[in-house]
């Protein structure tokens, strides 16, 4: 067990639609030095317009940054072309004028980037940014000063260990510094619940609990039905059973 793997973590596909080739320039190399910095995987996608970049749209990118003043068509045409699609791909918009950007709530904007800008000022919106995008079941995390995004999907729970947190999966595992209250408060909107003050279960992989234990699936290549007793607190026991009642009435 390492302190950070990259087999839970995915690269983020970013749609960058600007129709100013200098600004193009300035965002494209600030995203690449931020990728460098952060050691974080980031592919982007450059378009001219808004046509060009819908001709191309399948839903394929996690973010999409879109100018809203362009000829012909604005960023904001653009996105609600994308939320009558039914996509729900974080869009943020990029802007010289602040008034622009309220009305980026109209299509749920995440937020919204003002130009122009140097790049310390970049850093820190992006970051803010990328922590919100949440596309499938990825989740955007930090740890020994690197962003890494972790597809919660392939977690069956997390664990702590002193003063780090052992995320098990079903295609690997890592460790990285946080606690697994900090975990819950990002988590448990995300299907996530606390079995005890130690303990995190993804209940996606609940497969059985009682009063004093939850079994979690952990496949394994010999045995793909493979599961985990793992003990509930009393001081949880409730709140557990109450959050599996009602996320199999979701269902």
């Amino acid at each position: 067990m390492t302190d950070e793997t990259n087999s839970l973590s995915r690269s983020i596909s970013i749609a960058l639609v600007e129709d100013e080739k200098p600004f193009q320039d300035m965002l494209s190399r600030y995203i690449e030095q931020y990728a460098h910095e952060f050691q974080l995987p980031l592919n982007i996608h450059i378009f001219s317009n808004g046509p060009e970049f819908l001709d191309s749209f399948h839903n394929q990118y996690d973010l999409v940054l879109l100018d809203v003043v362009m000829p012909g068509m604005t960023g904001f045409d653009v996105a609600h072309t994308i939320r009558e699609n039914k996509s729900t791909v974080s869009i943020v918009f990029i802007t010289s004028m602040v008034q622009y950007a309220i009305r980026g709530y109209e299509v749920g904007a995440v937020d919204y980037i003002l130009k122009p800008l140097e790049y310390e000022l970049f850093r820190n919106k992006f970051k803010r940014i990328l922590s919100n995008v949440r596309v499938d079941s990825r989740f955007a995390l930090e740890s020994a000063g690197k962003i890494i995004y972790v597809d919660l999907a392939d977690i069956t729970y997390i664990e702590s260990d002193k003063h780090y947190a052992l995320w098990h999966g079903v295609s690997g595992g890592m460790r990285t510094r946080h606690t697994i209250r900090s975990l819950a408060t990002q988590l448990e909107s995300r299907g996530f619940a606390l079995a005890r003050t130690s303990l995190l279960v993804n209940l996606n992989y609940v497969v059985r609990a009682t009063a004093d234990t939850v079994w979690v699936a952990q496949p394994t290549a010999t045995d793909p039905r493979h599961s985990e007793a793992l003990p509930i607190a009393r001081a949880y026991r409730t709140s557990l059973r109450d959050r599996l009642t009602q996320f199999y009435c979701k269902k």
